[in-house]
């Protein structure tokens, strides 16, 4: 684990590696915790590219991020006390096979959320979990290819927890703490040892056996109903209806 001096942490990482699955455990191969940075996707850009690049798997946490985005370059508020985190991921796909990413995270998210909370924990395509109707966290990928190769890519996670919901979200924000059942804050260790199991466990299924199991397991979880009408945007930017 790598951090820099004088950090004043709350949140205790080494808790949530021993609350790792030993399935698991091993996929995370470095941990970088701090208090605050800009951008987790930022700190973990520049992992991926110093030198050899920082391999597979290795985890960028900030218990604050001052610079935190969504889609299209949306500035996403990140306070303490939600989860932010960026993982590199080194797919041997082509550009168009991580096309599906954000789905496959979306999924896991939601269903590792519901078997340790209890709380019904939607996705809405492509890219974001809702709860009760509103917003509860999202999912961005930025990748680099060379050719028809992806280099890396880098999956930023952010989830409200226990810190104020961000105004301006047009249907609205949620925080877990929130959720009917709970009411309560709710242990920041616990939400990063579901997330991070969830997302280990289905970009691994997702490598190994493909998109179909996600579609599946997207049709329990899905905030979209049959025959609603989506925009589809590919890495090319050509978009369908």
């Amino acid at each position: 684990m790598s951090a820099p001096p004088a950090l004043h942490l709350d949140l205790d990482a080494k808790k949530i590696q021993r609350a790792l699955p030993p399935d698991v455990t091993p996929f995370y191969t470095e941990w970088h915790v701090f208090e605050r940075v800009g951008s987790t996707m930022d700190v973990a850009r520049a992992l991926a590219e110093r030198g050899r690049g920082a391999p597979e798997g290795t985890l960028v946490i900030a218990e604050e991020q001052t610079a935190g985005r969504g889609r299209q370059g949306r500035a996403w508020r990140s306070p303490k006390g939600g989860a932010w985190f960026s993982l590199i991921l080194r797919p041997n796909l082509e550009p168009q096979g991580v096309e599906p990413l954000p789905l496959v995270l979306g999924v896991a998210l939601a269903d590792a959320l519901r078997r340790s909370f209890g709380v019904p924990v939607r996705v809405k395509w492509p890219n974001d979990l809702y709860l009760e109707g509103r917003k509860l966290g999202g999912i961005l990928i930025e990748l680099s290819a060379s050719g028809a190769h992806v280099d890396w890519a880098i999956a930023g996670i952010g989830l409200n927890v226990n810190n104020p919901p961000p105004q301006g979200v047009r249907e609205g924000a949620i925080a877990l703490r929130e959720a009917p059942g709970l009411k309560r804050p709710v242990a920041l260790e616990d939400v990063y040892a579901s997330a991070l199991t969830g997302v280990a466990r289905g970009y691994r299924r997702f490598r190994e056996e493909g998109f179909e199991p996600v579609r599946a397991a997207w049709s329990e979880v899905s905030l979209l109903r049959e025959g609603d009408r989506v925009w589809v945007w590919n890495m090319a930017g050509r978009g369908r209806g």
